[in-house]
């Protein structure tokens, strides 16, 4: 499902990109993403898609994750 989304760039102090994407609508966060710069996984992108927000205490928590190595899924959280 594609999302219309804000994308930030973010680049820390040690040179690390990671790019941010938020939902246009909702303003919150739907997936980060950044290349591995070390390790196995060295050169390989790692994305983390979150979704079912749901409001909490005043705010909005993702209760689905995610997480894929260059498109592979690893990981899912509910």
């Amino acid at each position: 499902m594609v999302y219309p989304t804000y994308e930030i760039r973010l680049k820390k102090e040690n040179g690390e990109v990671v790019y941010y994407y938020f939902d246009k609508e909702y303003f919150v966060p739907v997936k980060p993403r950044s290349e591995a710069a070390t390790g196995l996984m060295k050169g390989q992108f790692i994305e983390t898609f979150l979704s079912d927000y749901q409001e909490g205490n005043g705010i909005m928590i993702p209760h689905f994750t995610v997480v894929s190595v260059s498109g592979q899924t690893v990981q899912s959280l509910t």
